[in-house]
């Protein structure tokens, strides 16, 4: 039994209370806004509302409220509300549900319609629309550590400011420094390169989540590397004698500095640029894992 403690206020209630007036003793204070005869045809309808619910009778509820229909006239507007979707929309149900049983229930998604990037060159077809899913995330799907095991079955792309980028794909740069260790599971895969105009040193240019279009706006998929070791510099006398490999000079903001303790250097064992046709493997989503560390999911 409910406590009385917890019991309703009793009447008098006082409706469209402002700051100047005061209850002269205890009453019950509604948030609702309207007139207390608003309020009241509220609570009949209320009470209406549970006997209809009750007695399953369409004619019990209030008469402003209209009766469902039968089930034949349901099924008639059904069809007819189908037959008026557009194809993408329909394609956006059927999506729907194949998202669900694929990435699960408890996940939440948003679908984005995007021009395909293929047709986009085709002004005949460029209001055709791909439908892409994008990933509603919380802080801890962007913060994975190093022995988060999910590193060894996904794609990873590396994002890399202009101009360090395409100096490792030129083997000028053969050590790319970092100010944290490359994944176990990630050394000796390969791991695509995007290059970003970026946002300053040390900062990244990307937003956590990419999907469609903006992966375009925002980098480059310019080729991929394999990172065979990872040196950890320790001393800045050791990293200052790379400096022909990493390519980091004395005055440069990812150099060594007096707050430094350790520079981790990821060796490059082999490198490669992409063509036009790799290119054309449109990727649908970048979902920042680590750092710069993205997930790639492809169509």
């Amino acid at each position: 039994m409910m406590e009385s403690e917890y019991w309703p206020l009793p009447i008098p209630f006082q409706f469209n209370i402002t700051e100047e007036q005061k209850c002269q003793q205890e009453c019950g204070i509604s948030p609702l806004g309207g007139t207390p005869d608003d309020l009241m045809k509220m609570s009949t309808d209320l009470k209406t509302y549970g006997k209809a619910l009750m007695s399953q009778n369409a004619s019990h509820l209030p008469k402003n409220v209209m009766a469902p229909k039968s089930a034949d006239e349901t099924e008639a507007m059904n069809t007819l509300e189908h037959k008026q979707k557009s194809p993408e929309s329909i394609e956006c149900d059927k999506l729907g549900k194949n998202v669900k049983d694929k990435i699960g229930k408890n996940t939440r998604n948003e679908i984005v319609k995007t021009p395909s990037k293929d047709l986009q060159e085709n002004s005949d077809e460029a209001s055709k629309t791909d439908v892409i899913v994008r990933p509603l995330t919380k802080s801890s799907d962007h913060s994975k550590d190093l022995t988060w095991k999910g590193w060894g079955s996904i794609k990873v792309g590396l994002e890399m400011q202009r101009p360090w980028a395409q100096l490792l794909l030129d083997n000028v740069k053969t050590i790319e420094t970092r100010a944290y260790d490359l994944p176990k599971s990630l050394i000796g895969k390969r791991i695509d390169i995007l290059e970003s105009k970026g946002a300053g040193d040390c900062v990244s240019g990307l937003s956590n989540v990419l999907v469609g279009g903006e992966i375009d706006k925002s980098v480059r998929r310019i080729g991929w590397a394999i990172f065979d070791r990872v040196i950890v510099y320790r001393y800045k006398a050791k990293f200052r004698a790379d400096e022909k490999k990493h390519c980091v000079q004395p005055d440069s903001n990812y150099s060594w500095n007096d707050n430094t303790s350790v520079i981790y250097g990821w060796v490059v064992s082999k490198c490669g640029t992409y063509g036009k046709r790799n290119k054309k493997k449109h990727i649908t989503c970048l979902l920042r894992r680590m750092r710069s560390l993205f997930e790639m999911q492809q169509a």
